[in-house]
């Protein structure tokens, strides 16, 4: 009989007294795992009888599991058959979307009958998707995993091949292909913004600016959201509605490139991680393009692209996606499909540009080869997606994820660093993004020599590890101070700590 694992247990900061395991024996996280708020956001996206205590959870911990129903899905949870223990508990396959609810957290993933993923494990149900299903007369609803992508066996002899395209799939790809080809006879010309040409606000109206820009955010990752449910269930999104909704950023960067990375260094993810991620890819990626010189028109290509490249990962199903464990080999096959689902989704953007579908379809290539979904290398990937691409790989190390902590930014920024060395991200474009947040980046704080706490304010051009940063007290909060170390070579960071919010009462600094 499998049995249940007290709740008190599961909170950030405990360290597990033994194995959680899904209902079919596949291990979510292993004992002596120390939870983090993303392990415990995963856990309450699944349902009591998906938690099951390993054979190494101390016996007076357990306790037998209930029969229940579950009014999130309105199911209900059948015996596990006791001849055969690795085998899945098939629940019911059709439910109707008149039981569904705004607010209730998926424990399951959700399809059309047709079999297209809808939603994704541990996503929310809202009032916007029910009203799309209702406009499509969507009445049925299949829930679980499909048959014919159950997870995979750990244990794999090789590496798989990756499932071949169908035919819509390959001309899709072809078609992109042609883009690219046009696009990159086309593609913009790089010319790096000076120090002294670089616009600055005072520190003062940088900060107003940063606070307005982190209430944009929020509005930014709503935004993406709703898209994102329409085009799952096969409505269209205007492109020109999502321009409208990064024109902001743009107009920010250009009055002063260090406001948006502030901005996402003081962001922080409450729920569906993707959609934040996303406009802080479109942010990062702003503020690079910024320092590369790109036009208006070229920021604003950049914005939609970094904005809407990662929506494919919508497909992917929530068993695969929000793993807190290491993928198999056929799941990070699934993982690397992502990009095929976006471009299909991109088709239903009328008047997207070009080069943003581009960058959704190439985000994830290297310069080496190494990267997906085709293996491009640095002659055929368009620049503006090489510059995606560095952003979304810093976005996505500083925050947490199941399967991992979240790096320093600093060590995120070192690791760009070493990645460019090793030709997998364009040196140019690494070198821009260093000019952006610095080796030390905006919103972290550092440690000088002296001993003194400090938080990074801006970037120094081609100064990486000297940028200028607002002292702190020992309560956290700043002073007022300013200092640029790039003026002050006695003072130096000796060590890097995680973000930090800035404080809520900081005093107002001089102008700078």
């Amino acid at each position: 009989m499998q049995q249940t694992i007290p709740t008190e247990l599961l909170k950030p900061g405990i360290s597990l007294p033994g194995t959680i395991c899904d209902r079919t024996g596949a291990v979510l996280i292993e004992r002596g795992v120390e939870l983090t708020e993303a392990h415990v956001l995963l856990l309450e996206s699944l349902t009591p009888e998906d938690l099951v205590g390993d054979a190494d959870w101390p016996a007076d911990m357990l306790r037998p599991m209930p029969q229940f129903v579950d009014a999130r899905i309105a199911t209900t949870t059948e015996p596990e058959p006791t001849e055969n223990k690795s085998k899945p508990i098939k629940p019911p396959e059709l439910i109707e979307v008149e039981s569904l609810r705004p607010g209730m957290r998926l424990a399951q993933d959700l399809f059309e009958q047709s079999g297209l993923l809808l939603l994704a494990a541990g996503m929310r149900i809202t009032a916007r998707f029910l009203q799309l299903l209702q406009k499509r007369r969507i009445k049925v609803l299949r829930i679980g995993t499909p048959d014919d992508t159950a997870p995979p066996s750990e244990e794999h002899e090789t590496e798989p091949s990756p499932a071949p395209l169908s035919t819509a799939e390959a001309d899709r790809v072809a078609e992109t292909n042609r883009i690219v080809a046009d696009e990159l006879r086309m593609a913009p010309t790089i010319h790096p913004v000076r120090a002294w040409r670089r616009p600055r606000l005072p520190i003062s109206e940088l900060r107003q600016e940063a606070a307005k820009g982190l209430e944009r955010h929020a509005k930014v990752s709503s935004s993406i959201a709703d898209a994102s449910e329409t085009l799952l269930v096969g409505g269209r999104v205007s492109a020109k509605s999502l321009g409208g909704t990064v024109k902001s950023f743009v107009d920010m960067v250009t009055i002063d490139f260090d406001i948006l990375p502030l901005i996402v260094s003081m962001q922080r993810t409450e729920d569906e991680y993707l959609f934040d991620h996303c406009a802080n890819v479109s942010m990062i990626a702003l503020s690079i393009g910024a320092q590369l010189g790109l036009n208006h028109d070229q920021l604003m290509e950049v914005a939609l692209g970094g904005l809407l490249q990662d929506i494919g990962m919508l497909r992917v199903p929530g068993n695969i996606r929000l793993a807190p464990r290491t993928l198999t080999a056929e799941e990070r096959i699934e993982i690397e499909r992502h990009p095929l689902h976006t471009l299909e989704m991109l088709e239903r953007v009328p008047g997207l540009p070009p080069s943003s579908r581009v960058i959704g379809y190439q985000a994830h290539e290297r310069c080496d080869g190494s990267g997906y979904p085709r293996g491009s290398s640095c002659g055929k990937i368009h620049p503006l997606a090489s510059i995606v691409s560095v952003a979304d790989a810093f976005a996505a190390m500083t925050r947490p994820r199941p399967h991992r902590q979240a790096l320093m930014p600093y060590e995120a920024a070192k690791k760009i660093l070493i990645e460019g060395n090793a030709n997998r991200f364009d040196l140019d474009i690494v070198r821009a993004f260093l000019n952006t947040v610095s080796l030390f980046p905006i919103g972290s704080a550092v440690e000088l020599h002296n001993g003194v706490q400090a938080r990074v304010l801006r970037a120094n051009v081609d100064q990486h590890t000297r940028p200028i940063v607002e002292i702190l007290d020992d309560e956290g909060t700043t002073t007022g101070e300013v200092i640029d170390l790039s003026e002050d070579a006695s003072l130096t960071v000796v060590r890097a700590h995680p973000y930090a919010q800035l404080h809520e009462n900081a005093a107002p600094t001089q102008a700078q």
